[in-house]
Formats: structure tokens, C-alpha cells, sequence
């Protein structure tokens, strides 16, 4: 998931950064533009003034001219002063059944975090592939992927991180001068933690707000109800054929390095595992929680058929599994998570989801969206599979260097419009656009998670680009076959 503390400042703009007039002015100055002038033809009704929203939330997205999370608000200022939707309807987005599977996945999540569960999870699978180097780097990042299809992207590598550079270090000790090999050996591992909980996000519904708010928009506006259980068929199958192909491009072309140069001593993995003991009460007991949740998540078209059960949802398992680990006790007589610990929840990100639900409802409710799909009309007649990998590689582009969130919630709304004037299916176009939003390889700034391994030192820009422009590639023609394919096992829209 692309959430926790970093995650949250990475949705509240960057921490301390000058309020520029000329990053603040343009965003509102396009919006009044659409009050003062007339509208063009074929904007009728309230598109005019949804599209000047529209370019004002785009623009203080693009440039973090404002906080992220304070422009997600402006839907609940603008909307009642354009009068489409009603402005209970907008704020009934802020608490929209995605945003409360997100809250409760997190809580589950910080349980995991809380008693070290990651740690343990993410040694046992690498003490499965082996000490040989390059399978140090796969495993690095499969432990990594599987941990944050269940917990925040960010919160994962934040996890992680300690890991892969207690294992780095024994390659290149501080203050050593290090060969080639060795550095590069260093820069796969971090970088297998940042690209790790990127591809693993995409795997579930829960994995990044991306993918709820891809079930949020489908329902809210076609009546698509996408499950659990019908998102891993786009999520498992790309994280599957994704990770093999960043971890071979990584450690064969981008960072490549001779692992007979490469000193890491073959118990360093058994050494993280002793060093965690036996497996306590409490990393048992959120082990069965996030087991149990999985296991319903799963089963829940088949549990839907008998009663009491037929109204359980995948909303309604996600609250009480992070409900859970509240009246679950631990071995000290408190519960599993504490009251402190809803405080760490990264409240900044669902404001941001929210207001792209929002926005979103404004361009479906206003006519805008058939404006928008008659000007792209053009588009709709390109083959799917075009017109699908020329969407993701943009805004695979685009997400380099903004929020993931925003951009989902920007770009959402156009490709139903395209999908609208055309015989292609709306989730054919929608689920790979929100899974680009999420894929940045190449820059710092690409996600949170890139971020704070660049702030390790361990991996220069140089050799991230170098790394992330062949995964970037990959991830482009991975997600945009998935999503051909995948779409078309799943209801039409």
C-alpha cells in the first residue's frame, strides 16, 4: 500500500517548502476562468465549471503548490457553489466503502509492524532462495512484495530497509572502499525493497489506494462491484511476471555484478531469523487476523450464499479484522494495538482518496465526462491493446513525478469517457491506468518508497535510472497485457 508516515507526507506535499503565488495562483485563476467565460460549444450545463475544478485540483496536484491532502478538500468548497452532485453526495466520498477497506487493512497492517511479523516473514522467504547474491536481491524483493500486498508500500519499505542493509554491510562495510560488484550488489538490494513493495502493492485490492479507488469509481459509477477475489486476477498475475523481470533486468543489465565478488557470509539470513527467537503469542495471534481476513476475502462469494453471511462484504471483513486486533489480547494484558496506534493511520491519504472519489463523482454526475469522451472519441476507435499500453506508458511518465493517488483520481474519470464512446470495456481501460499510476522505477521523487532508499546512500541517481528504465518498460508491457486479458474475464461495464 502507499501509505504510513511517509507515505502521508509524501500526500500532504513536501514538509517546509516555500508557498509560491506563482505554483498557487494558476490553479484557482483556471477555475474562475470557467465562471467568467463562456463555455465553448459542446460543454453543457455544469461540465465548463467541473472541468475548471478539474485543471485546479490537476494543476495544486501537479505542482504541490498546497498540501495534497488540502487540495482533495476543495470538491466539498466548489461543489455546492456549481450544484452537481449534491454536496452530501460529495462528502459521502471522504467516507466511501474503499476508503474504510484501506482503514482497515492499515490497522491490520500496523499489527504486523507492531510485533515484527514483517521481519520474520520476509527471512523465512529468503532463507528459501538461498545465499547466493543474486537470489539475496529475489528474495529481498519477493518478501518484500508479499508483505506489502497486506501492508502500506511505504510503510513495508520503511520494514524492510533494515534488513537489506544489514545484508548490504556484509558486502560493503562502512567505510570500506568497495569495488564495482560490491557497490552494485548494495544498490540491488535497497532498490529490491523500493521496487518489491511497489510490484507487491499492485497484487491486492488492499495493496495501494490506487487499486481501491478503482473499485470505488467502478462502483459508485457503473455498479461494478469489484471483489477481492476478482482483483487478484489482474494483481496476481502482473506482480508474478513483473518481479522476475525487475529482478533481472536489476541484477544482469541495470546494476549488474560477479557474485563470486560479492562476500556475504551464508548465514547472514539465519543469523536475522535467531536474532527474532521463536515466534511469540502475539506475532501468532495478527498472523491468524490477517490469515483470516485473506482466507474470507477469498471465499466470500461462496460464504455469500448462506445466510447470516449474504451481506458480508469485502468493507465489512476489512473493518473487522482491524477492529480485531484491538480486543485481541497480548501477553502484558493490553490489546494487540493500543489506542495510540489509530493515530498512526495516514489520515492525510484518505482525505486525498476522498477527494478524488469526489472529483470524480463531479465529472460523472455533470456532463463533462460526455464531453470529455466525444473530444477523445478518436481514441476509442484505436485497437485496445494500443490504445491501452500508449495510456500506461503516459502515465507511467507522468507518475514519475507526482502523487500516485492523484493521478489515479486525475486521469480515472477520462479513460471511462474514452471507454464511453466506444465498444471497449470501462475496467479494460480504468484497472491498468490506476496500476501505472502506481509503477515509478526511475526517480527519487517517483514513489515514497524510492525515496527513502535513495536516502540511504547505498543507491545513486545514476544508478536508479539506469535500474528503473528497463523495469519501467517492463512494467508497461506487463500491465498493459494483464489488463487486456484480465478484463475481459470480469463483468463489463
Amino acid at each position: 500500500m502507499t501509505d504510513g508516515a511517509a507515505d502521508a507526507e509524501d500526500a500532504s506535499g513536501r514538509e517546509g517548502a516555500r508557498l509560491s503565488p506563482w505554483r498557487v495562483l494558476p490553479g484557482p485563476m483556471l477555475f474562475l476562468a470557467t465562471l467568467w467565460l463562456p463555455a465553448p460549444e459542446g460543454f453543457a450545463g455544469t461540465a465548463w465549471p467541473v472541468l475548471g475544478l478539474t485543471l485546479w485540483m490537476a494543476w495544486w496536484w501537479a505542482s504541490e503548490a498546497v498540501p495534497l491532502a488540502a487540495t482533495a478538500l476543495l470538491p466539498l468548497v466548489v461543489v455546492p457553489l456549481i450544484g452537481v452532485p449534491q454536496p452530501k453526495q460529495v462528502l459521502a466520498e471522504y467516507a466511501n466503502p474503499s476508503v474504510m477497506l484501506l482503514i482497515g487493512g492499515m490497522l491490520v497492517a500496523l499489527g504486523m509492524e507492531r510485533w515484527r511479523l514483517h521481519e520474520r516473514m520476509a527471512f523465512a522467504i529468503m532463507r528459501q532462495v538461498g545465499a547466493e547474491p543474486r537470489r539475496l536481491v529475489l528474495g529481498m524483493m519477493m518478501a518484500t512484495a508479499f508483505v506489502s500486498m497486506w501492508v502500506s508500500n511505504t510503510s513495508t519499505a520503511v520494514m524492510m530497509l533494515p534488513v537489506a542493509i544489514a545484508i548490504a554491510l556484509l558486502a560493503v562495510p562502512t567505510g570500506a572502499a568497495p569495488g564495482r560488484d560490491a557497490t552494485n550488489f548494495a544498490a540491488a538490494m535497497v532498490l529490491a525493497v523500493a521496487y518489491g513493495a511497489t510490484i507487491g502493492g499492485m497484487g491486492t485490492l488492499i495493496g495501494t489506494p490506487t487499486n481501491a479507488l478503482v473499485q470505488g469509481f467502478m462502483s459508485r459509477n457503473f455498479g461494478v462491484d469489484i471483489s477481492f477475489l476478482d482483483w487478484l486476477a489482474f494483481g496476481l498475475p502482473t506482480v508474478a511476471l513483473l518481479l522476475p523481470c525487475a529482478w533481472l533486468w536489476v541484477t544482469r543489465v541495470g546494476l549488474p555484478f560477479e557474485p563470486r565478488a560479492v562476500p556475504v557470509a551464508a548465514d547472514a539470513v539465519d543469523a536475522g531469523l535467531h536474532r527474532l527467537g521463536p515466534m511469540t503469542v502475539e506475532e501468532r495471534r495478527i498472523a491468524l487476523i490477517a490469515l483470516g481476513a485473506a482466507a474470507l476475502w477469498i471465499l466470500r462469494p461462496w460464504l455469500a450464499q448462506w445466510s447470516p453471511l449474504a451481506r458480508l462484504d469485502d468493507t465489512v471483513i476489512a473493518i473487522l479484522a482491524g477492529v480485531a486486533p484491538f480486543v485481541v489480547r497480548a501477553r502484558d494484558g493490553g490489546a494487540l494495538l493500543r489506542a495510540a496506534d489509530i493515530q498512526r493511520l495516514p489520515w492525510a491519504v484518505m482525505l486525498l482518496f476522498g477527494g478524488g472519489l469526489a472529483l470524480a463523482a463531479a465529472i460523472q454526475e455533470s456532463t463533462l465526462s460526455d464531453t470529455l469522451g466525444a473530444a477523445l472519441a478518436g481514441l476509442g476507435s484505436w485497437p485496445l491493446p494500443l490504445l491501452i499500453v500508449t495510456m500506461v506508458l503516459a502515465l507511467i511518465v507522468w507518475t514519475e513525478l507526482n502523487s500516485n493517488v492523484s493521478t489515479a483520481a486525475t486521469f480515472m474519470p477520462i479513460m471511462a469517457a474514452v471507454a464511453a464512446g466506444s465498444d471497449h470495456s470501462v475496467l479494460a481501460l480504468v484497472a491498468p491506468a490506476a496500476m501505472a499510476s502506481s509503477a515509478g522505477f526511475m526517480l527519487p521523487v517517483g514513489t515514497p518508497a524510492n525515496a527513502l532508499v535513495f536516502g540511504t546512500g547505498r543507491v545513486t541517481l545514476r544508478q536508479m535510472l539506469r535500474a528503473g528504465i528497463g523495469v519501467n518498460l517492463a512494467a508497461a508491457v506487463i500491465i498493459s497485457l494483464v489488463g487486456w486479458l484480465a478484463s475481459g474475464w470480469l463483468s463489463k461495464a
